[in-house]
């Protein structure tokens, strides 16, 4: 079972949002939980048996203010939940 339940959630304006704070909660909300499912789930798969759980946010539905890049990245965990 891998449970992805990392989050990082810095607060800016979008305006002062800046790559560094963009890509460090893609990296830790999006592309981590990616990267850990892709690396588990063949042996998941070859077991005929596992679980991903992925703990998103309602930020990822429905968005806060100054916090575009967390939002973003949670929306982004939920799509790829489903």
């Amino acid at each position: 079972m891998l449970i992805n339940n990392a989050g990082l959630a810095e607060s800016a304006p979008l305006a002062k949002t800046g790559d560094d704070l963009w890509e460090r909660a893609i990296d830790v909300n999006l592309r981590a939980p990616f990267e850990l499912s892709r690396a588990l789930a063949p042996a998941m798969a070859k077991r005929g048996w596992g679980r991903i759980v992925n703990v998103a946010s309602t930020a990822g539905l429905k968005g806060y203010r100054y916090t575009s890049a967390y939002c973003a990245s949670k929306a982004g965990l939920i799509g790829l939940t489903k």
